[in-house]
């Protein structure tokens, strides 16, 4: 049990994503590890507990346990591109670019809005030497990602909140 003393799982989710927004990386393990254990976990869990693992510094074998949670956030929500990408990116990030063709493709395809799954196939595609298709995948992500202001241009661009 972590210091929370909380023994409810969605309590426990709610104090590792709290954690993982401060910058706590292995708090945030140690609490969303916490909430599988005790309920075995559903797909945001699953999903923070990739997140937590990739952030967190000096833990072995972070990346296998990121990709693990995300393969299992995929399993149990499979229409959910999030997971996808993120598998992706863990899989990227160990150095398996081909490995990462196909999850990446996933989230293109579960949510074509979103530029940062087309990235991340982009960057898949690059890795395995898919040149064509890597340039193709980036030229849609260009294509939806917002224009940005110009620097000192005296106009003001505001984003979306995260």
């Amino acid at each position: 049990m972590t210091e929370s003393g909380s023994g409810d799982p969605e309590a426990l989710l709610t104090k590792g994503i709290e954690q993982y927004k401060l910058g706590n990386y292995a708090e945030a393990v140690n609490l969303l590890e916490s909430a599988v254990d005790i309920e075995g976990g559903d797909a945001v869990t699953y999903y923070q507990l990739g997140l937590a693992y990739m952030a967190v510094s000096n833990r072995e074998h972070s990346l296998e346990d990121a990709e693990l949670a995300f393969r299992t956030a995929v399993s149990l929500q499979p229409t959910w591109a999030a997971p996808h990408q993120l598998l992706a990116e863990s899989l990227l990030r160990g150095g398996h670019a081909q490995n990462a063709i196909a999850p990446a493709n996933e989230a293109a395809k579960l949510d074509p809005s979103q530029a940062e799954a087309w990235l991340t196939l982009g960057r898949a595609y690059q890795g395995a030497g898919r040149d064509a298709d890597a340039t193709r995948a980036f030229a849609e992500a260009a294509r939806l990602s917002p224009p940005r202001a110009h620097l000192g241009s005296g106009s003001v661009c505001c984003s979306g909140a995260l």
